[in-house]
């Protein structure tokens, strides 16, 4: 009876992807993105530590991309509430007085 091979894991790769997921899903949310942005650095870090490994780098180059995606998105659409916000706030300020 033979034995299979044994499939090895790389749980950066799989890290990576997943924050990268999370990333992605969460810069949709306004204020999250705070927490969009931590998780898009941190799968990253992750895919590039990954990626150095032989196993799995396609999983590890995933992650990376859906990080970075996740990482951009998020900086902006935090830009962009931020200037809402403040543009929100000086429209009721200026109708007050």
């Amino acid at each position: 009876m033979e034995q299979q091979p044994v499939k090895q894991n790389n749980p950066m790769a799989i890290a990576s992807l997943v924050l990268g997921i999370v990333s992605v899903a969460l810069c949709w949310l306004g204020y999250w993105a705070i927490l969009a942005l931590a998780c898009g650095v941190v799968g990253i870090i992750l895919a590039v530590k990954g990626r150095k490994s032989n196993v799995q780098k396609g999983l590890a180059t995933a992650g990376l991309v859906l990080s970075i995606i996740g990482t951009a998105l998020s900086g902006i659409l935090f830009v962009c509430v931020i200037c809402a916000a403040a543009t929100v706030t000086s429209a009721i300020n200026s109708i007050n007085y």
